[in-house]
C-alpha cells in the first residue's frame, strides 16, 4: 500500500470515529431532525426562518437551475439524509444514492427516510464505488474539508460522471483554497460552468441562528446538560463563521462543473487544500525563560543517578504527573522515570495552564535543559508520552534534535500521528470556551474513555475544568503539515479497543521515524496507563536495555 493510500485510510478511520461520537450525542438528545441537512443554511437579511428551512434553502441555491428530473444523482457525504430527502420530495423520477463514511449516519438515513426511494450506502467519497460513467449529477456540499485527499474525490467523481454530467461543489474556503481547487478540477477533466458566491446569504443564516441560540439560552435551567453543551458548541462555531464571512477571510461559493470528454486524468498529482493563515501556530516563548522550582516540575524526582537511563514522561490531556505515581519505583532498576508536571494541575495548580503546543514545548525545554546540561552531552535519555502528551514528546524531540541534543528514543502510547486531521466537527467539540463542569462531563462522555465514576463526580470535574479546557484547545489547534523524521527509534503501543486512537492510526508514526517503528498492541481501551501498566513497563524495560546496551556505560 502506498503512503498516500495509507494516509487516506487512516484519515477515513478518524473521520468515521468523529461522526460516531457525534451520532451518540445527537441520539442522546433525540435531535436527529435538527441535523438532517448538516449544512450552514441560507437566508435573506432579517429573515426569521427555522434552521431546517434555511438549510433546505441553501440546497436549492446550490442546485440552481441544474436539471434533476430523471437523473442519476449521487450525494457524496450525505450525512443524515436531508439533502436527498428534499430532492426526493420534488423529483420523484430521479434515481438517488447517498453515501457516507459513517455507518451511524447511514443507519440514521435508513431509519428516518426508509420509505423514500433512496439507496443509502456506507462508502468513502475518496473511493466512490459506483460504476464508471453511471451518474448524471454528483453533490459535494461542505464535503471537501472533511477529506484528507480532495484529489482522490475529484478523480472518483470524474470516473463516475457521464460526459456532460454535473459536479456541484459548495463549501466555505479561503481564496487560496478556491484557486487551488478550481485549478485541480480543470486539470481533472471538468470545465467550470458557473460560480456563485453565496456568502451574504450564508452569513445572514448564521446571524439568524446565533440569535435563536441566544434567545433559547434563556431556558438554560430547564435544558439538559447535553442541550446546553450542544448549544455552546454550535454558538461558538457560528461566531467564528460570522467573523470569517464578515471579513471575507472565507467565502462560501457554489461551483457547477461539467464533465468534459477528456479521459480521466489518472496522473493528477496528490494535493490538499491550503491551510488558512488564520490558523497558523503562534509561538510565545518569552514568558518561559526561567525554570520553575525543580520539586514542582519533577514531583517524583529529577535525573540524579549517572548509572541509569533518564526518561521524561508526559500524561494525557488534563492529566498530571500522578498518572505515573509509583512508576519511578517499579522501574527503578532499569531507568530513572521522571514524570513532568505541566502548569495548571495537581501541585502546580497556582500556575495557569499553557494554551498552545508551542508554549508547551518552550516551557518544557526551559525546565529540562538544565537537567540535560548537568548530565553531559554523551549521556542518553528518552521521552515518553500518552495521547496529547505523546504529541508534546514528539515536538519536544524535534526541538531537542534541532538544538543538538536528540533523545535516544521516543516512546508513544495511544497517540495519533500529527498528519491525521481533526475534522471540523471534532474541533468544534474540543474548542468550547467557556464551559461549566457539567458540560465538561458531556465532552468527555462524547470523546469516550473516561470512567463513569469520574464523570459522575462534580467535585472532580470542577477541579480539572480549567486545565481540561486549555488542553483541549491545545489539541484542537495543534497542526503539523511538514512530516519531519526523527533520527532516534520510535516505539509505540496501541489499545485494540481504543476508540480514539486505533492500532491502524498508530502505524502512521512510521512516517516520522528514520528507522523502523517498533509497534505493539495490547487488549485495552484508550486510558490504559493504569490498567495495563505491567505491559507498558515491560516494553520500557526492553527498550531501555537496548539503549543502555548500545551505549555501554551510559555515564
Amino acid at each position: 500500500m502506498t503512503e498516500v493510500k495509507l494516509q487516506v485510510q487512516e484519515a477515513a478511520g478518524l473521520t468515521r470515529l468523529v461522526y460516531a461520537r457525534l451520532n451518540d450525542l445527537v441520539t442522546a438528545l433525540d435531535a436527529g431532525q435538527r441535523f438532517e441537512f448538516m449544512n450552514r443554511g441560507y437566508a435573506e437579511a432579517g429573515s426569521k426562518q427555522s434552521a431546517g428551512d434555511m438549510q433546505e434553502r441553501l440546497l436549492w441555491e446550490i442546485i440552481g437551475d441544474t436539471a434533476l428530473d430523471g437523473c442519476h444523482i449521487l450525494d457524496a457525504g450525505c450525512g443524515r439524509g436531508g439533502t436527498l430527502a428534499a430532492i426526493a420530495r420534488k423529483q420523484t423520477s430521479a434515481s438517488l444514492t447517498g453515501i457516507d463514511l459513517s455507518p451511524e449516519q447511514i443507519d440514521a438515513c435508513r431509519s428516518r427516510f426508509g420509505r423514500l426511494k433512496v439507496r443509502w450506502q456506507v462508502a468513502d467519497a475518496a473511493n466512490l464505488p459506483q460504476v464508471a460513467g453511471s451518474q448524471d449529477v454528483i453533490l459535494a456540499i461542505e464535503l471537501l474539508k472533511e477529506l484528507h485527499t480532495p484529489s482522490a474525490f475529484v478523480l472518483s467523481a470524474a470516473r463516475l460522471l457521464k460526459t456532460g454530467g454535473c459536479l456541484l461543489i459548495a463549501d466555505l474556503l479561503n481564496e487560496d483554497a478556491w484557486k487551488t481547487l478550481s485549478r485541480q478540477l480543470l486539470e481533472g477533466g471538468f470545465r467550470l460552468d458557473s460560480c456563485r458566491d453565496l456568502s451574504a446569504g450564508v452569513l445572514a443564516a448564521a446571524n439568524v441562528r446565533q440569535m435563536q441560540y441566544q434567545e433559547n439560552g434563556g431556558n438554560g435551567d430547564a435544558a439538559t446538560n447535553e442541550e446546553n453543551f450542544l448549544r455552546t458548541v454550535l454558538s461558538e462555531e457560528l461566531a467564528a463563521q460570522q467573523t470569517a464571512l464578515a471579513t471575507a477571510s472565507l467565502r462560501y461559493k457554489a461551483l457547477r462543473l461539467i464533465r468534459d470528454g477528456r479521459p480521466v486524468n489518472e496522473s493528477l498529482p496528490h494535493w490538499q487544500l491550503p491551510v488558512p493563515t488564520a490558523i497558523a501556530r503562534v509561538t510565545e516563548t518569552s514568558a518561559f525563560a526561567a525554570p520553575a522550582a525543580v520539586g514542582e516540575v519533577f514531583p517524583y524526582g529529577m535525573p540524579c543517578d549517572a548509572t541509569r537511563l533518564p526518561v521524561f514522561a508526559f500524561p494525557f490531556a488534563g492529566g498530571g504527573a500522578s498518572v505515573f505515581r509509583g512508576w519511578h519505583q517499579t522501574l527503578a532498576n532499569d531507568m530513572q522515570f521522571c514524570p513532568v508536571q505541566l502548569p495548571g494541575r495537581e501541585g502546580f495548580m497556582m500556575e495557569s495552564p499553557l494554551q498552545s503546543m508551542d508554549q508547551w514545548v518552550a516551557w518544557v525545554m526551559t525546565q529540562i535543559r538544565p537537567q540535560l546540561d548537568a548530565m553531559g552531552d554523551e549521556r542518553p535519555f528518552a521521552l515518553f508520552g500518552h495521547c496529547l502528551g505523546g504529541l508534546l514528546a514528539y515536538e519536544l524531540a524535534l526541538a531537542l534534535t534541532e538544538a543538538g541534543r536528540p533523545p535516544a528514543a521516543l516512546w508513544l502510547t495511544a497517540t495519533n500521528p500529527p498528519h491525521l486531521p481533526l475534522s471540523s466537527m471534532l474541533i468544534n467539540l474540543l474548542q468550547i470556551a467557556p464551559f461549566d463542569h457539567a458540560d465538561l462531563a458531556i465532552v468527555l462522555k462524547v470523546l469516550g474513555g473516561t470512567p463513569p465514576d469520574v464523570l459522575a463526580a462534580p467535585a472532580m470535574m470542577r477541579a480539572v475544568q480549567k486545565t481540561m479546557q486549555a488542553d483541549f484547545a491545545v489539541g484542537a489547534r495543534y497542526q503539523r503539515f511538514e512530516k519531519r523524521r526523527l533520527p532516534c527509534p520510535v516505539h509505540t503501543i496501541a489499545g485494540t479497543r481504543d476508540k480514539l486512537v486505533t492500532p491502524a492510526h498508530m502505524r502512521g508514526w512510521q512516517t516520522y521515524s528514520a528507522t523502523p517503528v517498533a509497534g505493539m498492541s495490547i487488549d485495552a481501551e484508550h486510558f490504559f496507563l493504569r490498567g495495563s501498566r505491567t505491559e507498558v513497563q515491560a516494553m520500557l524495560r526492553t527498550q531501555a536495555a537496548a539503549i543502555t546496551g548500545k551505549a555501554g556505560n551510559i555515564v
